[in-house]
């Protein structure tokens, strides 16, 4: 820094003197805008060399605009810098608070589950992922929402209990009614443990989806519908290989849950 100074202050007699090419007047004016002991002393050479000289108060204009430019700039550069260091410090404290990479380590983080949760299928919608879970109790049903900082699972959780007379036979783990913004979706995921059912039919808000199923492994039915008012008229059925009807779907409203009666 200190031999810098000494080739400025080389520099100053000439752009004292107005006769310094611009690129010399540039160095020097950026310089001793940031350096105080230089800027002194290029005003004791300008009082020197134009004590009576009405240039002295051309120069310094010029010298005041330069400095003036220079000092915007780095201010606009400092204040990027910490944009930069703030949106970042933002980012990280996001993922510390339970924001994460993936949806469904969002939802292993979500805080809901115990340590018997075991997930049994998935399903994925929009910006939405849906985790179907088991536990010893209960089933679980998590939706991960993608935000604009990433994945997060504390917007909705639903539960149901396990119910001893379901065993054996085919269950809707947690019929639910999904809605955001202008949309929405209604989600019944299908659970068979009676291995002589092969297929099920379901008919939601005027449409009929029907497809095989396998003992054992969750099946997720789903039926989007934008208008809440509008009746969802459900009904079901669960085909065992002959292709007759073993249970039929309907809702227990004592119970207030979806119910595969068997006929």
């Amino acid at each position: 820094m200190k031999c810098k100074c000494e080739v400025i202050r080389d520099l100053m007699p000439l752009c004292a003197d107005d006769s310094a090419a611009d690129e010399s007047k540039k160095a020097v004016f950026e310089h001793i805008s940031q350096c105080a002991e230089c800027e002194k002393y290029y005003k004791d050479i300008v009082r020197e060399v134009h004590l009576d000289d009405d240039r002295a108060d051309t120069i310094t204009a010029e010298y005041t605009a330069i400095a003036k430019r220079y000092r915007k700039r780095r201010r606009n550069r400092i204040i990027a810098i910490i944009s930069v260091f703030w949106i970042v410090f933002l980012l990280m404290l996001n993922y510390a608070l339970g924001y994460r990479v993936t949806a469904l380590t969002a939802a292993k983080h979500s805080g809901r589950l115990n340590p018997t949760s075991e997930l049994i299928g998935t399903y994925d919608w929009d910006d939405v992922q849906f985790f179907f879970y088991r536990s010893d109790a209960n089933y679980d049903t998590i939706a991960s929402d993608r935000h604009w900082n990433g994945w997060r699972s504390d917007d909705f959780y639903f539960v149901w209990p396990i119910y001893p007379v379901d065993k054996g036979k085919i269950v809707v783990t947690s019929g639910l009614y999904y809605a955001k913004k202008d949309k929405g979706i209604f989600i019944l995921p299908v659970l068979c443990e009676d291995e002589s059912i092969s297929r099920i039919t379901i008919t939601a808000f005027g449409k009929t989806k029907s497809r095989d199923i396998e003992t054992g492994r969750l099946a997720v039915m789903t039926f989007e519908n934008n208008d809440l008012s509008r009746d969802d008229n459900t009904v079901g059925y669960a085909y065992d290989i002959q292709g007759n009807i073993k249970y039929e779907l309907q809702y227990d409203y004592p119970m207030g849950r979806w119910v595969w009666i068997e006929q």
